[in-house]
This record gives structure tokens, sequence and C-alpha cells, in this order.
């Protein structure tokens, strides 16, 4: 499990970086078993600085970690399905992500401004061989890239697949091509579904974010790494393209 960067007294500022799991569902989604209250006594137990929830057409629980850890920022989230696949909305703007419980539009409707950052969770890509066209980008790609500001290198769900076979190098590979010609942001996320899956793909933040205006700020800029738990996922080797 990747360790959120926990904040005790006497640690010098400056020597670890603050990691956030930006992809997690708990019982607020239909698909989830992971109850709130596992990720109330998580966070009891570890004090972290930041915290997300991306729920299913809810913000319930986002809404309970404000209440409850008056002192932690939670970068409020949530997944909504759209027309080109699953996309993960940050936000300040709490009545704009709440609107947001019931969506069947498309990518483009969503809103982008310096409060939001819009995320493609596990980007449908083809695992064919080739690409279509003379770039390295076909026009459906194109038309989620132009209105997201980031996708998800590593998700917890795809990388366990992988470990699997279900999922070959050549969908990494993509991954790292479309950020390359895009400049999108990569991130990091477990998709957890249970409490064992938390931090096994995560996001790094550089060590002064404190805010969840600094989080936005960071994302829109790329200024974030994404990390996985390599033992978790059997040491599995995702190809790196050379930029």
């Amino acid at each position: 499990m990747g360790i959120p960067w926990i904040e005790s007294e006497g640690s010098p500022p400056g020597e670890a970086a603050m990691d956030v799991d930006l992809h997690i569902h708990t019982t607020y989604s239909d698909c989830s078993g992971l109850d709130y209250d596992r990720i109330h006594g998580y966070v009891q137990d570890n004090r972290p600085l930041a915290f997300t929830i991306t729920d299913h057409g809810s913000v319930a629980a986002c809404r309970r970690l404000t209440d409850d850890f008056p002192g932690l920022t939670v970068l409020w989230g949530i997944e909504v399905t759209a027309e080109e696949g699953d996309f993960l909305v940050f936000t300040e703007d709490i009545d704009y992500i709440s609107s947001l419980k019931v969506y069947h539009r498309s990518v483009e409707d969503l809103r982008r401004d310096d409060d939001t950052v819009v995320i493609w969770a596990h980007p449908r890509i083809s695992q064919s061989g080739g690409w279509t066209g003379p770039d390295v980008i076909n026009d459906e790609i194109r038309h989620v890239t132009d209105h997201i500001d980031g996708l998800e290198l590593f998700n917890g769900t795809m990388l366990f697949l992988a470990t699997l076979g279900s999922i070959r190098p050549i969908y990494f590979e993509k991954l790292h091509r479309i950020l390359q010609t895009t400049g999108l942001t990569a991130t990091g996320g477990s998709d957890a579904h249970d409490f064992e899956s938390l931090f096994n793909c995560y996001t790094r933040f550089p060590d002064d974010v404190r805010t969840a205006a600094d989080m936005i700020t960071v994302l829109k800029n790329g200024k974030v790494e994404p990390l996985f738990d390599g033992e978790h996922f059997n040491n599995l080797e995702i190809p790196i393209l050379s930029k």
C-alpha cells in the first residue's frame, strides 16, 4: 500500500510528498463494498493532509469527511459516466458537483474552469497494434482529450487486469503516447472497492500543496506524479516511452 504523507509533530517540512489516492469508491457507489466507516477510521488513525472520494453519482462521503474532519483538506470528487466513458470530476464548487449525481451527456458538457478538473478514468483505449490515421490520436480520442485535463495512467483495476494478461503492454504505451502528444496530466488512483485496495495506485502532489485549490491547480498544470505499489501488482513492469 502506498503510504500517504502523515502529518506528525517534528516532521521537517519538505522531507515527504503528499500522496493522494484519486479514485476511491465507498458503499455510496452501488458497486463498492468499502463502507465509509472504514475510511473514517483510516483518516482518524493516519491523519493524512488531504483525501478524496469519487463515488458514482454521490458526494455524500465527501460531505461526511468534510463534517467529520474539519482540519482535513477534502478534494470533493465524483465519477460520472458520459457518452465517451467514465470521468472523475474534482471541484471546489459543491453546488456544481452535486448537480452531477445524474449525468447522461457528453464529456464536452462537463465544466472545466479554474475551480474544476476533469480526469479520464481507466480510458477506453484499443489494445490493437496500430493507430488509426497519421496522428497517434484518432478523432474519437481527440474528441475526449480536447475536453479533459488529464487521464489515469495508473488505475488499480487496469493494473490488476494487466497482471492477468487481460490488459497488454500496448495499452499503457498508448496512454503514454497520448500524454506526450497532448500534454495532459497523468494521475494514479486505486479504483478501490474494498479497504485492502486503498493506495495501490496514487498521485504524488508537491510538498507545498495544502488546500483543495492548490490540488486543482497542480492537477491542471501537470505538477503531479502517478505511482503504484509494484509489489501489490506482482512487480508488474509498465513500459515508459522516452520523451
